[in-house]
């Protein structure tokens, strides 16, 4: 996974805390059945809706050889 700052911090939050949000909301997208919703739901949670920087996420998902 990667990001800007702009997904954890902003003018009134701190980096620290917006970090610590970000990291306790990724066990939840483990159980997502649609990861791509789950995941602009959490961005939603974490910039209330608005940002004051630029926001980018990649989140990139390895399948083994299985296909799991």
């Amino acid at each position: 996974m990667l990001y800007t700052d702009g997904l954890v911090e902003s003018r009134t939050r701190d980096l620290t805390l917006g970090v610590e949000w970000l990291l306790a909301g990724i066990p939840g997208l483990l159980a997502a059945a649609d990861l791509g919703t789950a995941w602009d739901k959490l961005v939603d949670e974490l910039t209330h809706g608005r940002h004051d920087d630029d926001i980018a996420l990649i989140h990139v998902r390895h399948r083994g050889e299985d296909g799991a």
